[in-house]
């Protein structure tokens, strides 16, 4: 089925010809019932899935991850100041010194270190890495 709307009518369609084979009158009238909350949550599902696929779009967009850098000033003794959210290493350092309002005299001191963040891996198709060596014993000859 594509839709949950679909779905839910096919489910609907189930319950009306459950009820056409029932022979008690109120096993009929529940399947009946059933199949009616089917097709309510079919006009749900069919109302609701145009909102929630802009909201899933809206979603991706916003989910591109900065990476987080911690900062620290660099002196005769080192202090972790906090963290920051930044693109760029150069860009983290402006970040901290605004935060940490420190004067643009000092800010050659501050060092930052990536905490999480876009990390670049090497695409995992499956294999293993050509450089893997299987070590066998070769008698002498």
């Amino acid at each position: 089925m594509a839709t949950k709307a679909k779905e839910y009518r096919a489910r609907a369609i189930a319950c009306q010809v459950l009820a056409k084979k029932v022979a008690y009158p109120s096993a009929r009238q529940g399947y009946l019932e059933t199949a009616r909350e089917w097709r309510e949550l079919a006009e749900l599902a069919q109302i609701i899935a145009p909102l929630s696929s802009t909201a899933t779009a809206d979603r991706q967009i916003t989910a591109v991850k900065v990476p987080l850098w911690s900062v620290i000033f660099v002196g005769s003794r080192s202090q972790h100041l906090g963290a920051v959210e930044a693109p760029s290493e150069r860009a983290a350092i402006e970040k901290g010194a605004e935060t940490f309002q420190i004067p643009p005299e000092y800010r050659n001191r501050i060092a930052v270190l990536k905490l999480r963040g876009n990390t670049k891996k090497p695409p995992s198709d499956g294999r293993r890495s050509s450089r893997r060596i299987d070590w066998a014993f070769v008698p002498p000859s």
